[in-house]
């Protein structure tokens, strides 16, 4: 268990706080082979504990506690400083409710009042937004008592855990999108022995059964089949594990190489503008997979303008830093981004924009394994999708590929600004 803050300091500022091993354990920091079971701190004097507060890669701060039951920043270390964009001067005899919000301080508050009406050590997991992004900590407070037992005082310790629980969150999705891929496999072989048995029953009975309206009635139950065997098509796609056909894509020649076939495929009623970017550069990627997601892509914008509109595809390169919010390594990426004037969606649907066999169409319309198996793809080439929609106004989305160098495939990519 852990030991309590004890024995009062001479300077009234700091006061000797007793830590096991076993309490760090507890409390989340990590074993450590220098850790001592006495730790003094003392921002007077030059002591272990106070070169660890320094020199800490985790957020470090202390406040006391007021009389009236306010918290205020005593001291804090050069990560936490850097973290709120402070210099300790501009900390000094601040609040959580000045320094984070009202809306980021909730929590931290609350914690602070559990140690302060416990006296014992509090962990919690808050979530506060920056301007550069939601951040994530593990933190714990760690009480300082007086002789006669009262919290005087709390040290907290942070540690920025956002990428980690954004890694656990993608294997949490992959293990699960690994799980529906079996089952959708399981079920799209056994539904296809299904409709094999009853096509050939339909065959027999169109072959003995002449009258108009028997054939009408088989050939309709004919056609139902053909589509319950495209969408077993679609399920045994989503399911299958298969290495991509990795070769360098010039993006813009790719995009104006379909330009007939958008054409063809959208009908008269959509206008198709292109704005490119010169010398984008190339990505790793499976040429026919690509061609497949942006004509699904297309078809999907077709589908949200059923009175005509105009479909916007235009390409970009880009450098993604860290603190984006998206889940791609830092380095230089190929944007390419359709955007459509159609419906839209509102926030609740968006969400779910890229969940398998989630579809807002019509029964027989859409099977919803359309945008997932096309952010399977991506991510397996390491790029990610990203989705805008405002309902009424349209929807953008927007593909991230790795960008790399290769000998340019047609300098006709490099043309900007087409209609078709």
């Amino acid at each position: 268990m852990c030991k309590d803050l004890a024995r009062s300091s001479s300077s009234g500022l700091f006061s000797e706080v007793l830590v096991s091993a076993s309490c760090y354990q507890q409390a989340w920091l990590p074993p450590m082979d220098s850790l001592v079971d006495l730790v003094s701190i003392d921002h007077t004097g030059d002591i272990p504990f106070r070169t660890y507060f320094d020199i800490s890669p985790d957020c470090m701060l202390y406040m006391r506690v007021e009389g009236d039951g306010r918290f205020v920043y005593d001291a804090a270390n050069q990560r936490a400083l850097n973290s709120v964009g402070l210099t300790l001067d501009q900390l000094i005899g601040r609040t959580p409710e000045d320094l984070l919000g009202p809306n980021n301080s909730g929590l931290m508050t609350e914690a602070l009042r559990t140690v302060l009406n416990t006296g014992m050590a509090y962990r919690c997991e808050p979530t506060w937004e920056y301007p550069t992004g939601p951040v994530t900590y593990d933190a714990v407070y760690i009480p300082e008592k007086n002789m006669m037992g009262e919290v005087v005082g709390i040290l907290g310790i942070a540690r920025n855990i956002t990428k980690q629980r954004e890694l656990e969150a993608n294997l949490h999705q992959a293990r699960k999108m690994e799980a529906m891929g079996q089952l959708a496999s399981g079920v799209a072989h056994d539904f296809n022995n299904v409709l094999a048995n009853v096509q050939a029953c339909l065959q027999l009975l169109q072959r003995n059964f002449k009258s108009e309206g028997a054939q009408q009635l088989i050939e309709e139950g004919l056609r139902t089949i053909a589509r319950g065997g495209s969408l077993t098509s679609r399920m045994l796609d989503f399911a299958r594990i298969h290495p991509l056909a990795l070769k360098p894509v010039d993006l813009n020649t790719l995009l104006v190489g379909m330009s007939d076939l958008l054409s063809r495929t959208l009908g008269s009623g959509i206008v198709v503008e292109k704005h490119l970017a010169d010398h984008v550069g190339q990505t790793l990627a499976d040429r026919n997979e690509l061609e497949v997601a942006f004509l699904n892509i297309a078809l999907n914008a077709r589908d949200a303008m059923p009175n005509g509109g105009k479909l916007t595809i235009r390409s970009c390169k880009e450098t993604i830093g860290e603190n984006t919010g998206m889940t791609l390594e830092k380095g230089d990426y190929v944007a390419i981004r359709f955007t459509d004037t159609g419906e839209g969606m509102p926030a609740e649907i968006l969400a779910h924009a890229l969940d398998p066999f989630f579809t807002t169409k019509p029964a027989g319309k859409g099977t919803g394994l359309g945008l997932s198996m096309i952010n399977s793809m991506v991510q397996k080439i390491g790029g990610a999708i990203a989705i805008d929609s405002k309902p009424g106004i349209g929807t953008t989305v927007a593909i991230y590929f790795p960008r790399t160098e290769f000998k340019s495939e047609s300098a006709a990519a490099d043309k900007s600004g087409k209609k078709h």
